[in-house]
């Protein structure tokens, strides 16, 4: 997944809470989809919990 663009005058400590955020989003998405996606090999898993993820960052954003 691609990571978001961050604009040039974005400080150390956004950057940081950007990263914590996605964290925080992708393991909420992964713990939750786990049972009903236990067939998909785990490289295809990861590839959804970001494609999710991705999509949910890009709401949080845009409701800003």
């Amino acid at each position: 997944m691609k990571t978001p663009a961050v604009s040039v005058n974005t400080s150390p400590y956004v950057e940081q809470e950007i990263k914590a955020r996605t964290e925080k989003v992708r393991s909420s998405i992964a713990t939750r989809l786990k049972k009903a996606c236990s067939y998909l090999p785990d490289a295809e898993f990861l590839l959804l919990v970001d494609k999710i993820a991705g999509l949910q960052l890009a709401a949080e954003r845009r409701a800003r």
